[in-house]
């Protein structure tokens, strides 16, 4: 009986530092994916911007840039003709375990 109560309580303190080990585990894997996707969809949008850079460069350029690699992960481009002299910019950022697009339509003239 002496023996019986104490091991009891140091169970009892297993199985709660057990269970907030896997909470924080938990909290911790849900903070890196939301770091992550943040990142993915910065990345997505750093390609629009690259693409539009480019454009603004030479306005006949259409295509693609695929895998830029960045610190924190990459991001793909495809730009295409939409006619009219719109033009669909569309950019995947890829960081960890998200993956975010980006699409922007915006008009340019291969007469810059």
């Amino acid at each position: 009986m002496k023996i019986a109560l104490p091991l009891a309580f140091l169970t009892l303190a297993l199985l709660l530092l057990g269970a907030l080990l896997q909470l924080t585990t938990q909290d911790l894997r849900m903070t890196e994916d939301l770091i992550s996707a943040e990142q993915a969809q910065v990345l997505a949008e750093s390609g629009v911007l690259h693409a539009e850079h480019r454009l603004a460069a030479d306005p006949s350029w259409r295509g693609a840039l695929p895998n830029i690699p960045c610190a924190t992960g990459a991001y793909s481009v495809a730009v295409s003709d939409l006619g009219n002299g719109s033009l669909l910019i569309e950019s995947t950022g890829w960081a960890g375990r998200s993956k975010k697009l980006s699409k922007k339509i915006v008009s340019f003239s291969s007469k810059h």
